[in-house]
């Protein structure tokens, strides 16, 4: 009879390492503008994230970001005993309003609240009170009221995005 040996437990252990080590990658997906379906934000460093520019040229127009953030304390249930998730809503806003820039409907934002960064996708809703382009987010972390964030919007563009800041937004309390 023709014995098999098994496979040694440190080869099952340096494999479980590796897949271990290797599946955040891979639970990650591709980056973005690898595929056709930019359903990815980019990966970037904080470093990139905070020299975004405060206004950037789309299709001809010059625009600018306005971002309002704020978490929801009014009312208290059961399951938002200390108010809601962050929420926001940025306005791309033209600097010369007569000249509208198209903006795709996908956008990403980043938050960033000092070394901690939140990343989300961008919901177009329309003209905005400013007369631009209004997109907004929710689901965000909770951070305290009245700390300073910095938003960034990433606006696709080929294989990368082009950044839009608006910084040091306040996280405003609403009841």
């Amino acid at each position: 009879m023709t014995r098999i040996n098994p496979i040694p437990s440190r080869a099952i252990r340096i494999a479980t390492r590796v897949l271990l080590l290797a599946f955040p990658l891979l639970a990650a997906g591709c980056p973005f503008g690898s595929d056709s379906s930019d359903d990815h934000p980019p990966r970037l460093t904080l470093e990139e994230l905070r020299a975004a520019p405060d206004t950037l040229v789309v299709n001809g127009a010059k625009i600018m970001a306005q971002a309002s953030v704020w978490r929801d304390f009014m009312p208290t249930t059961p399951a938002t005993p200390n108010g809601s998730e962050l929420r926001g809503a940025i306005d791309l806003v033209p600097l010369d309003p007569t000249f509208q820039a198209s903006t795709p409907s996908k956008l990403f934002v980043w938050i960033l609240h000092g070394s901690e960064v939140w990343i989300g996708t961008l919901t177009h809703e329309g003209v905005g009170s400013s007369g631009g382009q209004r997109y907004t987010f929710g689901g965000g972390p909770r951070w305290d009221t009245g700390s300073r964030v910095d938003v960034i919007v990433g606006i696709p563009s080929g294989k990368h995005a082009d950044l839009l800041a608006d910084h040091g937004a306040t996280i405003m309390r609403t009841e």
